[in-house]
């Protein structure tokens, strides 16, 4: 978290499951997720996972956002215990656990409601940003359709190039990509930055940290199923509930990257 925003923060979203906060950076509004119970910990955020202090700051936080929406957390800087390192682990990709997921995610029921709301579009655009990266490519075309399109505060098309990012960052540290897909993720997270003015304020934290190599505790979670098809299972069912949509957005762009790492190195995978 950067603290030198925490004297003076603006409260953006009061939800369940984690608050929003803004603080004024140099440039721009610098986001602080501040998340409770099994949301996880957020790139730039706190997690606070025991029951009575998440009781006292939900009361403090909605007694605030009533009467000023701003809050000083200046205090907590000497009291954080413990820094996360939210970059993935080197992990394996197993081709029983990727299928898994793809069967998991094809029997999945659109989405009912408007048109609006589905996030179809967007998932079925999770393979052509992969197979572009493996090719050496940018993804500008996709990403250009991605970004800021689809439902939900962080839209469906954002979630799934986190995703894309997780899996090829996983690929990665597992020896799946060779030079020129090594080459191609570099100019996806490069991409990233510019395209991700084009969408809300929560979702561009998440694509930056995400091109940083930094991810939320969920998406941990996702990559780690990669290596076990038991573990694909629980966290295909662990997806569905987070949001609206996102958790199985995340996946689509995850499985798609494992899927196109696996097709470009075969016997590394098996090696792995």
């Amino acid at each position: 978290m950067d603290w030198s925003v925490a004297h003076d923060l603006q409260i953006v979203h009061v939800g369940q499951s984690g608050t929003v906060l803004a603080g004024a950076g140099a440039h721009e509004r610098i986001l602080v997720p501040l998340t409770f119970a099994d949301r996880g910990l957020v790139p730039g955020g706190l997690h606070v996972g025991h029951a009575r202090e998440v009781a006292e700051l939900r009361a403090a936080l909605e007694d605030a956002a009533h009467r000023s929406r701003r809050i000083d957390l200046s205090a907590w800087s000497v009291d954080v215990t413990s820094t996360v390192d939210l970059r993935l682990r080197a992990s394996a990709i197993a081709a029983d656990a990727v299928g898994v997921l793809a069967a998991g995610l094809a029997a999945v029921r659109p989405v009912p409601g408007a048109p609006v709301m589905d996030p179809g579009p967007q998932r079925r655009l999770a393979d052509a940003l992969a197979t572009a990266v493996v090719s050496g490519s940018d993804g500008s075309p996709v990403l250009a359709d991605l970004v800021g399109a689809g439902p939900g505060s962080t839209p469906a098309g954002d979630d799934v190039t986190v995703g894309v990012l997780a899996g090829f960052d996983v690929a990665d540290r597992a020896g799946l990509l060779d030079a020129v897909g090594r080459d191609g993720l570099t100019r996806l997270r490069e991409a990233v930055l510019p395209a991700s003015v084009r969408t809300t304020w929560v979702a561009r934290h998440d694509l930056r940290a995400a091109a940083a190599g930094r991810f939320c505790e969920r998406v941990h979670r996702l990559a780690e199923a990669l290596a076990d098809p038991v573990r694909a299972r629980h966290v295909l069912v662990d997806a569905a509930r987070w949001g609206a949509t996102s958790g199985l957005d995340l996946t689509h762009g995850l499985r798609a990257a494992a899927h196109a790492a696996r097709t470009i190195s075969p016997e590394l995978t098996r090696a792995a």
